[in-house]
């Protein structure tokens, strides 16, 4: 018994029944969120090089940072470290890889590209090591964002043009990219996208446990999300979106022979009928819509008795030039609350970490009343996003905009 370090010299003094040893499961280890998506940059540096024949890197600068990188992941890509470089080198060797300054090493490189293992100071690292190389086959590639390039908007076009895309479509989706992106195809960043697709399967979650029939996604954008609302469930989908090109293309491209029905027109007064849509998602509108509490009518009055909504909104994002709203828990619950039933509230973050068996990753359930307090006690900390699922109840009426806020005020101290 003493040597079991789960139990202290106290229960074995106060408790003298027998303690039945269980397996020792090992808990796998969990990065931090900052870390853990620094991880994820890193391996996609190594494998975008990958991709790119570069099987000889060297480091740059040499610092307790590249001490950490000097290895992995390049390994696991077929990457060696062959040089590690450095304006004042200390020492000859890190790790058993020789250290050179720049300019020593590009009298006769033995790598294929220079990265620059630093998140602080690339511009001026970089202007340094594209002047000692110049002339030389050696490529300089930045750390954490190696695929810029990648997104630039002539390459994208190039690349759904060759998937299938109409050459006016693939300029049109570049163009909007901002604020109407296609989630289907590669338009933005894998991470970003992961973002709005996942809301979506959890739309999808929460329609098929209620056999859903009819579904409405309203702001549907391009049309992808409503698809795929269409495609998990066998619901027949509709969506709502203010911009007739974004419309347009929802029609030619997500319309699925009928089964999803696009509409252009305002999320607050949308053609769809009343007490009709199982389930309705409205995925980053509301900071879009200058009379929230209208939108929340709106999918209020679109939902039959017992429908559920799930929207969702960036958590104090600061300003930006589409947003005239800023929600934080405490306002964004307010408006839901005004007119729906809030059966859980969910936080997300653009991260693959899966905090909760039923639901995508990135989500974890919030605790509420800590929330209210701009409290984070679950999950990995304060999320990015706040996810509301609701229903609405029998005979429920929706609070104007002003009384939303002024419930709000007086249920918040110091508001």
């Amino acid at each position: 018994m003493a040597d079991d370090p789960s139990v202290s010299a106290l229960d074995t003094q106060s408790t003298p029944a027998p303690v039945v040893a269980q397996a020792w499961q090992p808990k796998a280890p969990r990065l931090p969120l900052v870390p853990q998506l620094r991880e994820r940059l890193l391996d996609r540096t190594a494998a975008w090089l990958e991709e790119r024949g570069v099987r000889r890197i060297a480091l740059y600068p040499g610092g307790r940072h590249t001490r950490a990188i000097i290895r992995q992941p390049w390994l696991l890509h077929g990457i060696e470290v062959v040089a590690v470089l450095d304006d004042s080198p200390k020492t000859t060797a890190m790790a058993g890889v020789s250290v050179y300054t720049p300019s020593e090493a590009a009298r006769s490189p033995t790598f294929q590209a220079v990265v620059l293992s630093t998140t602080e100071h690339e511009e001026a690292l970089g202007e340094r090591a594209r002047a000692a190389f110049a002339g030389t086959p050696v490529e300089v590639v930045v750390l954490y964002l190696p695929d810029d390039s990648l997104w630039e908007a002539q390459a994208t076009i190039e690349r759904l043009v060759a998937r299938g895309v109409p050459l006016a479509d693939a300029r049109w989706l570049v163009d909007n990219r901002g604020e109407r992106h296609d989630a289907l195809l590669p338009i933005i960043p894998p991470a970003r996208t992961e973002l709005h697709a996942r809301r979506y399967e959890l739309a999808a979650d929460l329609a098929l446990q209620g056999a859903a029939r009819r579904v409405a996604d309203v702001a549907c954008g391009t049309g992808y999300g409503t698809r795929l609302l269409a495609m998990i469930t066998g619901a027949r989908a509709e969506g709502v979106d203010l911009d007739p090109s974004a419309v347009d293309y929802a029609r030619r491209t997500h319309g699925l022979n009928g089964r999803c029905v696009f509409h252009a027109a305002d999320a607050c007064t949308t053609p769809l009928p009343s007490a009709t849509f199982d389930l309705a998602a409205s995925f980053e509108t509301i900071e879009h819509v200058p009379d929230a509490a209208g939108l929340v009518a709106e999918l209020h009055r679109i939902l039959r008795p017992g429908g559920r909504l799930v929207i969702s909104t960036p958590n104090r994002l600061g300003p930006t030039p589409y947003h005239v709203h800023d929600f934080g828990f405490a306002e964004f619950s307010a408006m839901i609350a005004g007119g729906l039933e809030v059966e859980r509230w969910i936080g997300q973050s653009a991260t693959d970490e899966v905090y909760a068996p039923d639901l995508p990753p990135g989500m974890w359930p919030l605790d509420g009343v800590a929330a209210m307090h701009d409290r984070w006690t679950k999950g990995p900390g304060r999320p990015q996003f706040l996810i509301a699922v609701a229903r609405k109840g029998e005979g429920r009426k929706v609070t104007s905009h002003m009384d939303a806020i002024v419930s709000w005020m007086r249920s918040t101290p110091g508001a």
